[in-house]
């Protein structure tokens, strides 16, 4: 699921849901001019995730 954590229409483990709530954080993001970005820890157990945005001019 890391994979495609971002994709549209995904979901894992849960009943609900549409998939389009990652999906579409990322693609606002993306369109402001912002990066969103995943990143995941199995040796220390963790997921962050993280929200890049540009330096004002």
């Amino acid at each position: 699921m890391r994979t495609h954590f971002f994709d549209k229409y995904r979901t894992e483990g849960k009943s609900g849901g549409t998939g389009l709530g990652t999906y579409s954080a990322k693609l606002v993001a993306n369109i402001v001019g912002f990066e969103l970005q995943m990143e995941t820890s199995d040796a220390e157990d963790r997921t962050c995730i993280m929200l890049g945005m540009p330096a004002p001019s």
